[in-house]
């Protein structure tokens, strides 16, 4: 049987400002703020993707498209997508 153990994969930091497309300052200050979780391993610190995916997850917000080809009554339109959803296209899933 085979096991995967994605939600274990582990990123330095430099790898994971990379991954979440900022800078390291502000992954350093995510941390600092106690909105990322680390995990220390020797003198090293590393990020799971798992905890990646729980910020992304718990910062979505709705999202409000406006098509410059609609009239303006649909320009009005609220469209919300599914967290889920926006949480798989940002991590390229």
């Amino acid at each position: 049987m085979n096991k995967t153990y994605d939600h274990l994969r582990l990123l330095s930091l430099n790898q994971a400002a990379k991954f979440m497309h900022i800078g390291y300052d502000k992954l350093q200050q995510l941390i600092s703020d106690g909105l990322i979780k680390i995990i220390q391993i020797g003198k090293r610190y590393y990020i799971p993707v798992s905890e990646i995916e729980r910020y992304y997850a718990d910062n979505l917000t709705s999202v409000k498209l406006i098509d410059n080809s609609m009239n303006s009554s649909q320009a009005n339109e609220e469209i919300n997508f599914n967290s889920q959803d926006i949480l798989n296209k940002i991590l390229g899933g």
